[in-house]
């Protein structure tokens, strides 16, 4: 199995879960850095990984915002604290023995959709793990999507069958749910007056974005013009949704291979950290856990 983590996403959510009074005697801040190690840890343990790889967003801006600069305008600026133990989760991540990559001009979506799809050229099963329902999209026999939207051990896996079960949709509808409804969290507009209900609705009756719009002249009136109106606002919406999957990464599916932690450089680590339960964990000969 290829393990796919989302690091940005844990990230944040670690630094916002556990308290900012984490810190090492000389004032570091650590609590995204312990966060992230403990679940990555949980999550070897859990599912065993022979691949592992680590995504992350590039600094720079991405093709999204060139073509819509508009793109996640809405977030707010990362806190004080945040990024700043980045450096070192990233030092953490190759102790570990986990290869982590970010490329400029591209999100951790994009880079997980690559190395997803080459994971399944290679028949080799993947789990993604987030709490950004974008992924739902990859959703396939092969590829699964592990939200952590309400923590780690509350995690829901998603199956082909449980996106079915859960939204009343496929993992192949989500970016057409996305291209009605659009998406607040990203600033992506969809098409204005058109909910959750509507939207899936639409897609259940009409199976995708392109056939709804093959029979607009079916639908209520009211419907009818709000799609007719933004026809191209939800076609732009769906583009900029769509996962990238041929991201030109340098890595190949080799280079994921697990080969287990470092443990001296992880020992030391943890002992500079002050993550004195976890050190224990390391003190012993390099090895797979």
């Amino acid at each position: 199995m290829l393990l796919l983590i989302d690091g940005n996403a844990l990230l944040h959510r670690y630094f916002h879960a556990l308290p900012q009074t984490m810190r090492t005697s000389n004032g570091e801040l650590v609590n995204a850095i312990f966060g992230f190690l403990n679940a990555t840890l949980s999550l070897m343990d859990q599912f065993k990984p022979t691949h592992i790889v680590c995504t992350f967003d590039s600094p720079e801006k991405t093709f999204r915002h060139q073509s819509y600069e508009a793109y996640k305008a809405t977030r707010m600026v990362p806190p004080p604290g945040l990024y700043e133990q980045l450096p070192r989760l990233l030092s953490v991540l190759q102790a570990l023995g986990i290869t982590s990559i970010a490329i400029p001009g591209y999100e951790s979506d994009d880079l997980i959709g690559t190395f997803s799809k080459q994971a399944e050229s290679h028949g080799i099963a993947s789990l993604i793990v987030s709490s950004d329902n974008d992924f739902i999209q990859l959703v396939s026999p092969l590829t699964n999507f592990y939200c952590t939207a309400k923590g780690l051990k509350k995690a829901e896996r998603f199956t082909p069958e449980k996106v079915k079960e859960k939204h009343g949709l496929t993992p192949e509808q989500w970016l057409d749910y996305k291209a009605l409804r659009g998406d607040p969290s990203d600033n992506l507009p969809g098409v204005p007056g058109i909910g959750e209900k509507t939207a899936k609705q639409l897609l259940i009756h009409w199976h995708s974005l392109e056939n709804i719009y093959l029979h607009l002249d079916e639908l209520p009136p009211a419907q009818r013009e709000k799609l007719n109106q933004f026809s191209k606002q939800a076609l732009f919406t769906k583009e900029l949704a769509t996962i990238n999957r041929d991201v030109p990464v340098a890595l190949s599916f080799g280079d994921l291979l697990y080969n287990g932690a470092h443990n001296k450089a992880m020992h030391q680590l943890c002992i500079e950290l002050e993550f004195h339960r976890l050190s224990k964990r390391f003190d012993v000969p390099d090895a797979l856990f």
